[in-house]
């Protein structure tokens, strides 16, 4: 078992412009990567590293991650509660919805907060 991820990766990613990554496998180095403020989404930590351990075989495909379909361009959402793919062909209405709901989540709290 050996880890996919790491601070050098992360960094190069920072680099290219990346928010964030999401990997079906494991990271190392998660102190530094923590302190970078780079979000990493993983199955766990292993001390490892991937040299010697694994290979690229192909990128930009499409894959399952977790037991998800994720194609090239979907929206990818990731917070402390988890990840959520969001297929391309539906962003305007998945958006749409999440938005109509945290803003209802919004009202309930205030009024929550405010005696109800």
């Amino acid at each position: 078992r050996s880890s996919l991820w790491g601070e050098l990766l992360s960094t190069a990613a920072v680099y290219r412009g990346a928010n964030g990554a999401v990997i079906d496998g494991f990271t190392r180095d998660t102190k530094p990567i923590i302190e970078m403020g780079f979000p990493v989404f993983v199955r766990g930590i292993a001390p490892y590293d991937s040299k010697g351990r694994s290979d690229v075989i192909a990128y930009n495909i499409e894959i399952e991650c977790g037991g998800v379909k994720v194609v090239p361009g979907d929206i990818i959402f990731g917070d402390f509660d988890g990840v959520v793919v969001i297929p391309r062909s539906g962003e305007k209405a998945v958006l749409s919805a999440a938005f109509k709901k945290a803003q209802g989540e919004k009202e309930v709290k205030s009024a929550l907060e405010n005696g109800m």
